[in-house]
């Protein structure tokens, strides 16, 4: 399943591709080591799928944003990733150009990186999932 197309300045469908069953990549790969994070990724896709938000990839200049949520005037901008490697500003750099007023998430796979970057909330993927 793909995002649905829809362009604004801050976000246009980039070609990226989900998968309802995750066990299916693995079968059809063929591979043991698949990697992690885009299992994340596509975890947390189909869950904001299944609370009911359009989903988009984001862009803006040259950077991506995973994913651009949206139910009614709901808009979440949300980064994902497996951990967030020391010294690395990657995850959060993406969000600095976003318009104020929308929350912004970072979902992380690593306990280690729960918290705060420069006021973005950092999440488990558990407590994402159960929120």
């Amino acid at each position: 399943k793909q995002p649905k197309q829809k362009c604004s300045s801050y976000y246009c469908n980039l070609r990226k591709y989900y998968v309802v069953d995750l066990g299916f990549i693995r079968s059809q790969l063929q591979r043991k080591n698949i990697n992690r994070g885009s299992k994340i990724e596509n975890l947390v896709y189909l869950e904001l799928l299944s609370r009911g938000y359009e989903v988009f990839v984001g862009k803006h200049n040259d950077k991506e944003i995973d994913f651009v949520a949206q139910k009614d005037t709901d808009v979440k901008y949300i980064q994902v990733t497996d951990h967030i490697p020391e010294n690395s500003t990657r995850e959060s750099d993406n969000f600095l150009h976003l318009p104020t007023g929308y929350q912004k998430i970072i979902i992380t796979n690593n306990w280690d990186d729960v918290g705060n970057i420069d006021g973005i909330p950092v999440i488990h993927i558990i407590d994402f999932l159960t929120k």
